[in-house]
């Protein structure tokens, strides 16, 4: 029996898998994987137990100035990487926490290839 992988298992338990029904079924008849399943669940809500730090007003502009210089070099590489997870949840949650991060203005520069400056962001 193929087992679940652990990326699998944690857009399952997210609900951001579009094989939700095949990975159901697997878990259904697979002992190891459900056990794996609740090892992730029970990481997980201990991480949700933690503060998360406010990053500060002027979060995404530092971050956007560290790689900045590098996107610039690389300019198809965040969209290549982007499209080749699926087109799913996990692409939405990555572009939902950039934009929240970055901000609009970074992001749609971003993905037009004009690369924004940190004080554009």
């Amino acid at each position: 029996m193929n087992h679940m992988k652990e990326e699998e298992l944690i857009a399952y338990r997210e609900g951001v898998t579009e094989q939700r029904a095949v990975v159901a079924e697997h878990l259904a008849a697979c002992e190891r994987c459900r056990a794996e399943l609740e090892r992730i669940e029970a990481v997980l809500a201990a991480l949700d137990t933690l503060p998360v730090p406010d990053p500060g007003a002027d979060y995404g502009r530092q971050v956007w100035k560290e790689i900045a210089p590098r996107l610039a070099e690389k300019p198809d590489l965040l969209r290549r990487s982007l499209s080749a997870v699926s087109p799913s949840g996990e692409a939405r949650a990555i572009t939902s926490r950039t934009r929240s991060r970055c901000g609009n203005a970074c992001w749609s520069s971003l993905w037009a290839n004009t690369w924004a400056t940190p004080s554009e962001c």
